[in-house]
């Protein structure tokens, strides 16, 4: 039901009601005189009795007075209003709520629904336009770029955007179900078995949105319906339940079903999406739901809509007379009036205007007979139908066509089969998994080969191979990687041999009882990302290349006079070491540059070296040392410098003190200047005392 005021319901019954309506096309407003008069079908049932999953698009023609030239698919767009020129006794509502003009004023234009110009024609200065609303555009093939399977409600989504429409509040779709496959739907079918997936039908609304009618037994009546509302009713058929329901989900026939009952208490429908669940729920609504067949003429409330339950009253023929009657009066409970009622739903509906407004309304359903019966002829064509193979059409999941030859596929489309003269195809959930490629000329697999057993006469290439247990009798093998946590493991008894393993160079190889022999083995390329050498590896020569993070021994036994090389973090150290096993010498580098450290016959450090970015210093075991620094750093000795025999110079320790040609060093001596008043004896003297001190110093010899 379209929502309007009580108020405009109750001056819609009215027996003086005024009436005005526009046809609005492309923007431009026809009314009054303009619109010779204009007919509405809505319907959301095709066939002999209800249905879901429906889409029907509605009818509009409209003739018009007008000499304007309307453009081709032009909206066009109905409306209707109520004049408010309202009695007391008309106003079903109280005093204090009547807030509305009562001199003639009109209500807001109620819209009758969005329609598209389809067909024109002009005769004595009118045209006459026929019109479908936005459904008409959903026969075309459905693409999309979704991936599936994909959500209905997403595809919905899609299909609005496509065809450029709103969606209705009461179009609600469930978030759990799912369309696992597109294979060459309409939108106006995928629109369908969403609709159905729901237990609904799908229609344009008054105000041009794709909406939802929906179904249910607890479903009240919306509207009553009395005698003076319309002109003619026909009711003689029997009131329709639904008991059963029975879904058809491939063109081979298969179906679900869950009820029971008849044929005429049978809903049928067909819907490649449905599962079980969904089936389930549309059976809990609507198992029980009833319904009476009728045909109506009457006055027409334009808020009512297809889908609505109504109850209509009607005169039972004849009243009841109490004389006749033959039961207690405190058991008659019958209208004494000659009237009864009905339970019912609009599943069509005609809306007609010309200056007044009427319309009709109806609801079918087949009859029990109808239902049951199916001639010799008939059923003959349906087996006929059923066992016979049409080109390019499905039976039991396989199609014969021109274009694909073979095609078999499962119903739920998750896996299927080509067979052509020049193809060969098995896919699963749409990915080709065995085919062939016509580029390379080449059948392909894609997936995981898994065999019992089997013999291959010829030769099997592949790119990749990956086994958890292989038997090779004999394998020639280029190049050989083990993975990450692999290992590769003999058998105690087994033996590999090589005779050849590169160029003219003889060479014999064994791996025995987990131990490698080798006499002689020359690689062009030997590339090792990772070893583990628990013994000894003895050659004659190593040469080129880097070795890593290795300990390296010109001898392993201890007795021998050696060198080592030993990994220290991210430095190394050079060690010598004599007959005894005394480390001798010590070279190491680290973050200041390096060192060379010399140690005696019981291995106690006496001298040693240090190398850094600052410059030399050369350390004794008895604290003297030399610094020899960079430019900007004096070079400095420590202790006595000494160069006995044929030491000329002596320079030592703490006092500063310096001795020349072999002379033991001594500290700086000081003398006092001569005053202006000094003698010849005195300049005698300070003259020895300078000579004598130059003596000592070993600078001069004095005689």
């Amino acid at each position: 039901m379209y929502n309007i005021p009580d108020l405009y319901k109750s001056l819609f019954k009215t027996e003086n009601r005024t009436l005005d309506a526009k046809i609005v096309i492309n923007g431009i407003d026809y009314t009054g005189a303009e619109i010779v008069e204009f007919e509405i079908d809505d319907s959301i049932c095709s066939g002999e009795s209800l249905e879901i999953g429906s889409a029907i698009s509605s009818i509009l023609t409209c003739t018009i007075r007008t000499a304007d030239v309307l453009a081709k698919n032009a909206k066009v767009q109905p409306y209707i209003r109520l004049g408010l020129d309202v009695e007391w006794k008309n106003a079903n509502v109280e005093w204090m709520n009547a807030n509305f003009n009562w001199e003639g004023e009109y209500s807001e234009w109620m819209p009758l629904g969005e329609f598209y110009i389809d067909g024109r024609k002009f005769s004595e200065g009118t045209w006459k336009f026929t019109c479908y609303d936005r459904l008409m555009m959903a026969n075309q093939a459905y693409e999309t770029t979704l991936e599936f399977p994909a959500a209905m409600d997403a595809v919905m989504n899609d299909i609005c955007a496509q065809l450029g429409i709103s969606r209705d509040s009461r179009l609600q779709i469930n978030s759990g179900y799912m369309i696992p496959f597109n294979y060459d739907y309409t939108i106006s079918e995928v629109i369908r078995y969403i609709a159905s997936s729901h237990g609904a039908c799908a229609k344009i609304t008054k105000e041009g949105k794709l909406g939802f009618v929906k179904f249910n037994k607890d479903d009240a009546a919306l509207e009553s319906i009395t005698p003076a509302d319309y002109s003619n009713l026909s009711h003689d058929g029997e009131v329709k339940t639904i008991t059963r329901i029975v879904v058809t989900y491939n063109d081979d026939g298969e179906y679900l079903e869950v009820g029971t009952g008849d044929e005429s208490e049978t809903l049928r429908f067909y819907n490649p999406f449905v599962t079980e669940a969904m089936l389930n729920t549309i059976f809990a609504a609507l198992n029980g739901y009833s319904y009476k067949p009728y045909d109506m003429r009457w006055r027409c409330y334009p808020y009512l809509e297809t889908g609505d339950r109504i109850n209509v009253t009607y005169f039972e023929t004849p009243a009841p007379v109490w004389s006749e009657v033959p039961i207690p009066w405190n058991t008659a409970n019958f209208n004494w009036e000659g009237t009864a009622s009905f339970s019912t739903l609009i599943l069509n509906s005609r809306i007609t205007f010309g200056g007044g407004l009427s319309g009709k309304l109806s609801a079918q359903a087949a009859a029990e007979q109808q239902a049951e019966f199916k001639g010799t002829l008939t059923r003959k064509v349906e087996n006929l139908s059923k066992t016979t193979i049409k080109e390019d059409k499905p039976y039991y999941g396989v199609t014969v066509g021109r274009a694909n030859g073979l095609n078999i596929k499962k119903s739920d489309g998750s896996s299927e089969v080509v067979l052509n003269s020049d193809q060969l195809t098995f896919k699963v959930g749409g990915v080709d998994k065995i085919y062939f490629d016509p580029v390379s000329g080449k059948y392909k697999f894609n997936g995981t080969l898994e065999a019992v057993d089997g013999v291959f006469s010829g030769t099997v290439y592949a790119e990749n191979i990956d086994t958890s247990n292989a038997k090779i009798k004999t394998a020639q093998i280029e190049e050989l990687h083990v993975g990450a946590g692999g290992n590769v493991t003999l058998d105690p008894t087994a033996t590999i041999s090589f005779g050849q393993v590169s160029g003219a160079e003889s060479a014999v190889t064994t791996i025995t009882n987990n131990t490698l022999s080798t006499t002689n083995v020359i690689a062009q390329n030997l590339k090792v990302n990772s070893a583990n050498i628990n013994g000894t590896l003895t050659a004659d020569k190593i040469a080129g290349g880097t070795l890593s993070g290795v300990s390296f021994k010109t001898s392993s036994s201890i007795s021998d006079s050696r060198t080592e090389i030993v990994p220290n973090g991210y430095y190394a150290e050079i060690k010598q070491y004599d007959t005894d096993n005394t480390n001798r010498l010590t070279l190491r580098t680290d973050d200041n540059g390096g060192k060379i450290r010399f140690y005696n016959e019981d291995g106690m450090l006496v001298n040693d070296i240090s190398l850094s970015y600052d410059g030399l210093l050369i350390n004794a075991s008895n604290g003297n040392k030399i610094y020899i620094g960079n430019p900007s750093v004096i070079t400095k000795i420590y202790g006595t410098f000494d160069t006995s025999g044929s030491a000329t110079v002596k320079i030592g320790g703490s006092s500063s003190a310096i001795g020349f040609f072999g002379k033991d060093a001594i500290a700086k001596q000081s003398a006092a200047l001569l005053n202006g008043s000094a003698t010849l004896s005195d300049v005698i003297a300070k003259v020895n005392g300078i000579m004598n001190q130059l003596a000592n110093y070993g600078l001069i010899e004095v005689s």
